[in-house]
This record gives C-alpha cells, sequence and structure tokens, in this order.
C-alpha cells in the first residue's frame, strides 16, 4: 500500500511523521519514529519529508521497504524549502543563493 494515496498523512506536533490508517493516526515508518519538519505528498502518491535533524535530506517514502529513503544529490540547507508536483517530480529552494532545482526525470 503507497504511503499516501487515499489516505491522510500528516507530521505530528512532536515533528513524527504519521498515516491515517482509518481509525488512528500510525508512525511511518510502522514500529519506528521519523522526525521531519515538512512533508510534501504528489497527486500519485510520492511523498516527501524534510528531517527536524541532519542530514536534512529530502527523503523520499519508500513502500518496497517502507522507509524514506535520502535522494542523493540533492542535500538541503537550513531554510531549504521543497515542493512536489502533482506527477511526483521534486522541486528544491535553495535560499541561500536564491537557486531552484528540479529533480531528474
Amino acid at each position: 500500500m503507497p504511503f499516501v494515496n487515499t489516505k491522510e498523512s500528516a507530521i505530528s506536533f512532536s515533528e513524527a511523521v504519521k498515516q491515517w490508517n482509518g481509525k488512528q493516526f500510525e508512525n511511518r515508518p510502522k514500529g519506528s519514529t521519523q522526525l521531519a519538519s515538512t512533508i510534501k505528498a504528489g497527486k500519485g502518491g510520492a511523498v516527501y519529508i524534510t528531517s527536524a535533524i541532519p542530514p536534512l535530506g529530502p527523503f523520499k517514502w519508500n513502500a518496497t521497504n517502507n522507509s524514506f529513503d535520502r535522494i542523493n544529490n540533492a542535500n538541503l540547507d537550513f531554510g531549504a524549502e521543497i515542493a512536489v508536483e502533482a506527477d511526483g517530480r521534486l522541486w528544491v529552494l535553495t535560499p541561500a543563493d536564491n537557486t531552484i532545482k528540479r529533480a531528474r526525470d
């Protein structure tokens, strides 16, 4: 089951990534606590987070191994923002040098 498709996802007040299972919010990955400062999702179920502690990421949800995998060659600085297109493509804004980058296909 994808991380986000027909279910809600959120970051709790404790910064833990959670997913609505129809009855309650559950930690993702299950059985552990992934801290995040930002969560963004595309229409197709692609979910990205930035971590609340270094390394900041970005990280993408991998439903195959039920974990957030770090995206290579996309190291974030404090203050960086992420956005996700409907098709799941990641964009990164780095305010330190006013750079906007789009992930490759």
